[in-house]
């Protein structure tokens, strides 16, 4: 341990300063603690999408015969699809509260416009309806912008333009008012720029920041490289509050074709071309594990908590207790690891494809998600693949724990204060 005591120290000296400097910005406040009220729903439904996802017959035949499984998806799209609605109103309920503003008018103003800046859809008969596709993933950016910026500019608007209102009047009712005419001003902006996209080549202003944003991952092809890029830009992108399945639809093409060309090749017993690049993809989802090693050496009272809580998720592949819970996203402290994350993991598996661990991969067999790894790795690359992917979670955790450590010691100090405080009160 003398290694992980010595990076800890130079950490903490070089890095826990800036960090605890970026940490302090408003906009990261906002930002951390919104994301951490959105457990609830990622959390809440966890089981759920653990069950449905089970590939045991005997379940998904009681499922389907029953209808449940139906309604679990149906839960399913109403709360993790529509996590970029959820992320906007928790978002900017925290920021709101950072900035000083009061009552709702934050959070109704804030979905209000992501809402507004939507393309509608229109059927055959008339009916207007909002498209879900951007209150998932593919909204989660503008989500977040409309969370930091409808805030920013209600507070703004409020020294200048509010309607005043005598103290006599209640304050749930001069929350409500007061903020009329800023509102106005908003949503007029809003609809201006909507209506100012029509005239780009994108149309709405979610296709033309997904365009923006998938753009570099336009030239990325089925190298190894390429693959290490990828994962790197979207943990770098989600960083930053920008759910990495929005480079997914675009770099979706490039893995669908080595993966059919591995499966063509299988089949009539050739070597497989992408064969290096389907190992590398296998690691995708070591990173829940990793991070759950590293968290279950926390000896704070809420490190402990989360580490109970992930457990199980992560055991089945579900990250977002520890993602939203840590958070991962703007906090400083996890920016180096999260980053470096995928590197770590690539070269363990680097290694492990010319060790020839990964020869017995079979690229006809696909499993859900929430199997845990080294049950599907098993079935899709026999031992070696489990050997390989274990070595990414060890790494990963190691990666890990030196940071988790520094999180670890702010907040026993944050606990201390506070349980001294409350001593202090009684």
């Amino acid at each position: 341990m003398g290694i992980l005591n010595t990076i800890q120290g130079f950490l903490e000296k070089y890095v826990g300063p800036v960090a605890q400097k970026f940490s302090s910005f408003k906009v990261v406040q906002g930002l951390m603690a919104g994301m951490m009220s959105t457990m609830p729903v990622t959390l809440g439904v966890a089981l759920l999408s653990i069950l449905v996802g089970l590939p045991i017959p005997p379940l998904q035949d009681f499922l389907n015969s029953t209808g449940l499984a139906s309604v679990i998806n149906d839960v399913l799209v109403v709360t993790m699809n529509l996590g970029a609605l959820y992320m906007c109103a928790s978002v900017s309920h925290s920021f709101g509260e950072v900035l000083g503003n009061k009552g709702m008018a934050s959070v109704v103003a804030s979905i209000g416009v992501a809402l507004l800046l939507i393309p509608l859809g229109r059927t055959e008969d008339g009916m207007t309806f909002i498209p879900t596709t951007y209150m998932g993933s593919n909204g989660l950016f503008v989500a977040l912008v409309v969370a930091l910026v409808v805030p920013a500019l209600l507070h703004f608007l409020m020294k200048h333009i509010a309607v005043p209102l005598p103290d006599s009047v209640p304050p749930f009712v001069s929350n409500s008012l007061s903020p009329m005419l800023c509102a106005i001003v908003i949503f007029t902006s809003f609809t201006l720029l909507k209506w100012g996209m029509t005239f780009t080549a994108w149309g709405d202003i979610y296709t033309a920041v997904n365009a923006i944003i998938s753009t570099p991952v336009m030239g990325l092809g089925s190298s190894p490289a390429a693959v290490l890029i990828y994962f790197t830009l979207c943990n770098a992108l989600f960083f930053f509050g920008i759910h990495p399945s929005v480079l997914m639809s675009v770099y979706m093409p490039v893995m669908a074709a080595c993966g059919l060309a591995n499966t063509e090749a299988f089949l009539a017993g050739d070597p497989m071309p992408y064969l290096q690049f389907s190992i590398l993809m296998a690691i995708g989802s070591s990173d829940a594990l990793g991070m759950e090693l590293a968290l279950l050496t926390g000896k704070s009272e809420s490190l402990k908590a989360l580490s109970r809580i992930a457990l199980v998720p992560a055991i089945f592949n579900i990250s977002e207790p520890i993602m939203f819970g840590t958070p991962i996203a703007m906090n400083p402290y996890m920016f180096i690891p999260y980053i470096l994350l995928k590197p770590v993991a690539w070269l363990c598996a680097f290694v492990g494809f010319y060790l020839g661990l990964g020869n017995a991969f079979n690229p006809t067999i696909s499993m859900p998600f929430v199997v845990p790894l080294p049950i599907s790795n098993f079935f899709t690359g026999g031992i070696g693949l489990v050997l390989i992917v274990v070595a990414s979670i060890l790494a990963i955790a190691l990666l890990f724990i030196p940071f988790v450590r520094i999180a670890d010691k702010k907040a026993l100090k944050d606990e201390a204060e506070a349980r001294a405080a409350k001593a202090a009160e009684a």
